[in-house]
C-alpha cells in the first residue's frame, strides 16, 4: 500500500476566533475542549496510508504545538500558503519531484478517516496527476449539514464547492509557488485575469456552459501541471471554519457526533 506524508497547513490567523475560543490561531482553537488540530490528527492517524504528519505553524507557537501534540512533527510556516507547503516538504526532506504529499488546511475538525481514505482511493486511479483536489456537490453538502453556508460554483454538471485537502507532487509545490504568485499579481486587474484565463473560457463560465472536465483541462493548461478533480460525497472535507457561524455549526455537529457516534471511522 502506497504511503503518504501529510502536511497540515496551520500558519493562518483568525482574529474573530479570540472572543469564541480565546485564541487567534485556528489550529489551537478548541471545540468541546479539544483543539481543531487534534481532530485532524485523530482522523489522519486512522488512515493506514498516512505514514507521517507534520504541521506547519507560525514560528512563535511552534514550541508549544510540539509540546501539546507530541504525535506529530512541527515546522515553521512560510509567509503564505504556497511557501508554507514548500517549507513543510523541505522539512520532510523530499528529494523526488514525483513524491506526493497529502495537504490539509488547519480548520476542518469534521474530517474523518473514511473521507480521507475515499479521496486517496479515487486519487489512486489518477497516478499521473500532479494535483488531485476534491469537489463536493451542493446536495451532498446540504445533506451532511443543512445549516452550513458554502460558496458554490455553477457548472453544466451541477453546483460544486471545493474541499480542503489535496494530493500534490513535490514538483507541483515548487512550480506551483511561482504560478500562485503570478495569479496573485493579476487578481486586482480583471482584464489581465480574464485575458490569462481566456475570454472564451470566461464567457462559457458566465453562461454556465463549462463542466468539471473542461475546468480541469483549462487549469492543467494554465498551471502546466496535470490537475484532476475528485468528486467526493464526503462533505466534511469541505466544511472549514472561516467565520463565527461555521464555528457554531461545527460545535453543534461535533456535539451530536459525540452523543450518537456518527460519521467517524474506527
Amino acid at each position: 500500500m502506497k504511503q503518504f506524508k501529510a502536511i497540515i497547513v496551520a500558519g493562518g490567523y483568525a482574529p474573530w476566533l479570540e472572543p469564541l475560543a480565546g485564541t487567534k490561531y485556528r489550529c489551537l482553537a478548541k471545540l468541546h475542549n479539544k483543539a481543531i488540530l487534534q481532530y485532524i490528527i485523530d482522523a489522519l492517524q486512522k488512515v493506514e496510508r498516512v505514514e507521517k504528519i507534520v504541521a506547519a505553524v507560525p514560528a512563535e507557537i511552534a514550541a508549544s504545538v510540539r509540546q501539546e501534540f507530541p504525535a506529530i512533527e512541527v515546522c515553521a510556516a512560510g509567509e503564505d500558503l504556497p511557501s508554507t507547503c514548500l517549507a513543510a516538504a523541505r522539512f520532510l526532506q523530499a528529494d523526488r519531484e514525483e513524491e506526493k504529499f497529502l495537504i490539509l488546511s488547519d480548520d476542518i475538525p469534521l474530517l474523518t478517516a473514511a473521507s480521507v481514505d475515499d479521496f486517496l482511493d479515487q486519487c489512486a486511479c489518477c497516478e499521473t496527476a500532479q494535483i488531485c483536489y476534491p469537489i463536493i456537490r451542493e446536495e451532498d453538502c446540504k445533506s451532511f449539514m443543512p445549516q452550513a453556508v458554502r460558496t458554490y460554483g455553477k457548472l453544466a454538471d451541477g453546483k460544486f464547492t471545493g474541499g480542503n485537502i489535496m494530493l500534490v507532487t513535490q514538483k507541483a509545490l515548487v512550480y506551483g509557488e511561482a504560478k500562485a504568485r503570478e495569479i496573485f499579481a493579476r487578481r486586482k486587474n480583471p482584464w489581465r485575469l480574464c485575458s490569462w484565463l481566456g475570454w472564451s473560457f470566461v464567457i462559457k463560465g458566465i453562461l454556465g456552459l463549462l463542466d468539471v472536465r473542461a475546468v480541469a483541462e483549462r487549469c492543467s493548461e494554465l498551471l502546466e501541471l496535470k490537475c484532476i478533480p475528485v468528486i467526493t460525497k464526503y462533505a466534511e472535507i469541505g466544511m472549514d471554519i472561516d467565520k463565527p457561524v461555521d464555528y457554531t455549526a461545527a460545535e453543534k455537529f461535533l456535539e451530536k457526533r459525540m452523543l450518537y457516534g456518527q460519521g467517524q471511522k474506527s
